[in-house]
């Protein structure tokens, strides 16, 4: 038998034979396979011309289907045994079950018995496809599961790209065909024209095909030991009547904005039992709100339109349905309706109309039986002696309506100066946007920056109080691509009612990348596209996104620059003016670090300082300042002044040409001293004050203090973050 069943006979070469269409698998996503196994006789279809591929397949159906498609007819040559514990009164899958146990396909249940009534799960359908093929297989593991290899090999073949990756999922008939498609082509063909007759043990011949205790044949009742006429009678199946199972069922988006369209208000699952039933007649009604909240009020099963109704104040009928619900199979019912565009606020929430007795109404789809009659949640039968229908409700979801938001975007509260800027590194915030929303929550989709010049590689969006960013900005994020434009990579949600206060900063390109000096920096907020978080609606620019004119302040890019003047003079506050030639105010310049370095690291080199000396009741040499390097005192470079006491103005310029010292190197510090004659240090008699100050500084309104040069560019400012440094102050009582 085994040597029989092991020899394939290639069957594909038959002549063709007439196939039967099948009416209900146009539609179907594995049609292409169940016509394969069609066509090679596999599968033939029910009695009315149907498939029924959503219908769950039995280990005994999935197995004969198997057996055919890999040895065709000579399947049914192997006589019939009870080959397996519960094989009592033969059945027509014995032949297919005892050759699949002789060849080691199938073991049966630890019990004895195969169970062919059981819905097969996805692990056994591999394990009997993979072992009929004699797919090669990995070693068994005693640590894990008996499918684990089952299933490996059935990843190998893409199977999990139709099938999930759940040993337990229960098979359709239309999933049967697409896995032993995928599995086992070439299919064998079975021949209708070769006809096996298969040897029965003790077949029923009528009746409920059951011998029961000592007849001689089968009687078509079920009591034992009664007897048998000569005539056996064939009872015929009576046709049943149908049932219904309504269950309600939850729905998303309780939230929604006056103007949706296809919105969700109710839903629920059907159920036939006995035989499949039409749906002719649902009634719903309003539970809060009100219908007049709503229009274009449709029933939808899986997206198709199955029903159209027009409140009657607040009620809804749907009649004439013809909506199909099958034995045994659940279908998903949904009322939509649209939300009125004028509705400024409100809510609505739609249930079944229990007031009515028949608020669910069907017949059944062999006989035309009406199926009518109501328990409700299981309570008696509202309308007749026998009720057919099942209604189980639950809470009414109540949907909120409210306007479509707003977003306003403005210039952020913390205010921000002109910032002289270094290639090659983060500079710090350029720009501050504050972004409120009102309504509803807010998606920011797209947020574009314009104005940004060829310096900058990318910029940065910092939430407030976050030092990581949660968003980067680039040409390329951009709609639409133009020159200066920078967009954002990430999408965020400004909350209801709330606001984002949002810092931009850049990262800029080193000089050897193409960073220039001197280049201007003045970002403005160019376009945001936003939608609805609840409303799921486009916000458009001038409707609902207000956006102010936000331009930041102009920053200024530098490959150099000194970042901080302290006074470093040794001598404390108040130490008595002293007499003669004195150092009385020390300076020390400190540089950024950076990777400029186009032809040498950039260094910041001052030519120009001017000093503001305060000489109250003392007087100097008016020709004897000048200023030095304290790493080298002995060079020194020589100031002018305007006067002798009061308020002198000391000038040191032309110090780059010069032989003092004024460079400072990349994360390097300069400390540079102002020395002067002291002639009297009390000219009369009172209180003397002297004190040296650098004054207008961080402001590139206000020159004149400080020139400088980053080797390419000379500047008149600079960036420290305060407008005055003063040294200490001398007195004299």
């Amino acid at each position: 038998m085994k040597s029989l069943l092991s020899v394939l006979i290639l069957l594909g070469c038959l002549a063709p034979f007439p196939v039967r269409a099948l009416s209900d698998i146009d539609e179907y996503q594995y049609k292409s396979a169940i016509e394969l196994l069609a066509s090679r006789g596999i599968i033939n279809g029910y009695d009315d011309g149907t498939f029924q591929p959503n219908k769950p397949i039995n280990r005994a159906e999935f197995l004969k289907l198997l057996m055919l498609s890999v040895y065709g007819n000579q399947v049914n040559q192997v006589p019939s045994s009870r080959c397996f514990a519960d094989f009592v009164t033969y059945q027509w899958f014995w032949p297919h079950a005892c050759a699949a146990k002789e060849l080691g396909i199938i073991e049966g249940h630890p019990d004895g018995t195969f169970r062919g009534e059981d819905t097969i799960i996805l692990a056994e359908a591999l394990k009997m496809s993979l072992e009929a093929w004699q797919v090669t297989l990995d070693a068994e593991d005693a640590d894990k599961p008996w499918y684990d290899r089952y299933m490996r090999a059935a990843a190998s073949r893409n199977i999990f790209r139709r099938f999930p990756y759940t040993p337990e999922y229960q098979l359709t008939r239309g999933e049967m065909a697409q896995l032993l498609v995928m599995i086992g082509e070439p299919i064998a063909v079975v021949d209708p024209t070769i006809v096996v007759v298969p040897t029965p043990v003790k077949a029923g011949i009528c009746g409920d095909g059951v011998v029961e205790g000592a007849e001689q044949c089968d009687d078509g009742n079920t009591q034992t030991g009664d007897g048998c006429s000569d005539i056996c009678i064939i009872v015929p199946e009576p046709i049943r009547h149908g049932a219904l199972r309504i269950e309600q069922q939850a729905i998303a988006n309780n939230v929604q904005t006056s103007g949706n369209n296809d919105v969700p208000l109710m839903a629920f699952t059907a159920l036939a039992g006995r035989q499949d039933v039409y749906i002719t007649t649902l009634k719903f009604k309003r539970t809060a709100g009100s219908l007049t909240f709503g229009e274009n009020y449709r029933l939808f099963i899986d997206d198709k339109l199955y029903g159209r109704a027009t409140a009657n104040g607040e009620t809804l009928a749907f009649t004439n349905l013809n909506i199909l619900v099958k034995d045994g199979y659940y279908t998903r019912i949904e009322l939509w309706g649209d939300v009125d565009t004028t509705l400024s606020a409100g809510s609505i929430a739609v249930g079944f109309d229990t007031s009515q007795p028949d608020f669910v109404d069907g017949v059944d789809k062999i006989d035309g039986a009406d199926v009518s009659g109501i328990i409700l949640n299981g309570g008696k039968c509202m309308q007749e002696d026998v009720c057919w229908i099942t209604v189980i409700t639950s809470d009414d979801q109540e949907i909120a309506i409210q306007t479509k938001g707003n977003l306003y975007v403005t210039a952020g509260s913390t205010p921000l100066g002109p910032r002289q800027v270094i290639a090659s590194t983060q500079t710090p915030s350029l720009l501050n946007v504050k972004f409120r929303s009102d309504g509803e929550s807010i998606l920011v989709k797209e947020f574009a920056v314009e104005g940004v010049p060829s310096s900058v590689d990318y910029l940065q969006m910092y939430k407030a109080g976050s030092a990581s960013p949660f968003a980067t900005m680039k040409k390329i994020y951009c709609t639409e691509v133009t020159t200066g434009r920078f967009c954002a990579d990430n999408e965020f949600i400004i909350p209801q009612n709330g606001e984002e206060n949002i810092t931009i900063n850049a990262r800029l390109l080193s000089d050897s990348q193409g960073a220039q000096s001197n280049q201007s920096i003045s970002l403005t907020v160019g376009s945001v596209e936003a939608q609805g978080q609840y409303s799921g609606q486009q916000l458009l620019q001038n409707n609902e996104i207000f956006i102010s004119s936000i331009v930041s302040p102009t920053h200024t890019v530098a490959l150099a620059k000194i970042i901080s003047i302290q006074n470093t003079n040794p001598d404390a506050d108040n130490t008595l003016i002293p007499a003669g030639t004195t150092t009385f105010a020390q300076y020390t310049f400190r540089a950024a670090d950076h990777n400029n370095g186009n032809g040498g690291y950039n260094t910041a080199d001052i030519n120009t300082l001017v000093f503001t000396v305060s000489a109250v009741n003392m007087e100097f040499d008016q020709d004897s300042f000048y200023l030095f390097n304290t790493q080298n005192s002995g060079v020194i470079h020589a100031c002018s002044a305007t006067g002798s006491t009061g308020t002198i103005t000391v000038t040191c310029t032309g110090m780059i040409a010069a032989q003092l010292s004024t460079t400072i190197a990349r994360g390097s510090t300069l400390e540079l001293g102002l020395r002067g004659t002291i002639t009297s240090a009390q000219v009369a008699p009172g209180t003397s004050v002297l004190q040296t100050s650098l004054n207008n500084l961080s402001n590139p309104s206000l020159t004149g203090t400080i020139e400088w040069s980053d080797g390419v560019t000379t500047f008149d400012w600079v960036d420290i973050g305060t407008t005055q440094v003063k040294n200490t102050v001398y007195r004299l009582n």
